[in-house]
């Protein structure tokens, strides 16, 4: 696996994790949150590159950008179950 695919998955990997940990109920939740996670990270990624932005990076990878749409994401799939 590529560095770059890494940092595009473990961050939000993590963020599901730990969503679930504290917020989930069964696996299918989690498989939710991790999908969610997944997409909104990389939607942060496409707003931070369409806006040129990127206020911290780690290589390539805007991180806090990415991190912004996994939160996001995450807290309307969590809305959406309610």
């Amino acid at each position: 696996m590529t560095p770059s695919l890494i940092i595009y998955l473990l961050p939000p990997a993590i963020y599901a994790l730990l969503f679930h940990f504290f917020w989930g109920r069964g696996y299918g939740q989690m498989a939710l949150y991790l999908a969610a996670s997944i997409l909104g990270f990389a939607v942060g990624v496409m707003v931070a590159r369409f806006l040129h932005s990127s206020w911290l990076s780690l290589g390539d990878v805007p991180v806090l950008e990415g991190s912004l749409g996994a939160l996001a994401a995450l807290l309307l799939a969590r809305r959406l179950l309610m």
